[in-house]
């Protein structure tokens, strides 16, 4: 984020270098095909253009200087926005996880809660059938415990 940062004011100290000192003229035309053109030079056939528009444009010192203030006021609200959603997808996630953790942990306490009543019915049971039965319920109820348990260890 920083280095980002940093690279984009680099860049904008590095175009003001290169950018000549004095004001440059802009000259905005249209030609006969309806191609719009900006340079720093006229057109140099005039006769093949349609001059609908023809401007001259001269920034000032002061002005390149607050175009570039602009420049990097909007980089840095940009950044910020950024850094927001960032932030905003973080919490989102920390969320979900623990919303995720409570219903595995609620899954846990409802297994643990059918596991003792099967174990009160082989507990109960008169024949030997009926205790297999039971047990055989109560290991399938372990073994989902074990796979939610696993589950909240590993995010």
């Amino acid at each position: 984020m920083k280095t980002f940062l940093l690279g984009s004011v680099l860049f904008f100290c590095t175009v003001l270098i290169v950018l000549p000192a004095d004001a440059q003229n802009v000259y905005t035309w249209t030609d006969k095909n309806g191609v719009v053109h900006m340079e720093d030079r006229p057109p140099l056939n005039k006769n093949d253009v349609k001059l609908k528009e023809m401007k001259f444009k001269e920034k000032s010192e002061e002005e390149r200087q607050r175009l570039m203030e602009q420049r990097l006021s909007d980089e840095k609200a940009l950044q910020e926005k950024k850094q927001i959603k960032q932030q905003q997808q973080e919490e989102a996630a920390k969320r979900e996880n623990e919303e995720r953790k409570a219903r595995l942990m609620n899954d846990i306490k409802t297994l643990d809660a059918q596991k003792a009543e099967y174990q009160q019915h082989a507990d109960r049971a008169k024949t030997s059938r009926r205790k297999t039965y039971w047990r055989n319920q109560i290991d399938s109820v372990n073994k989902l415990i074990d796979e939610k348990q696993q589950e909240l260890k590993n995010p």
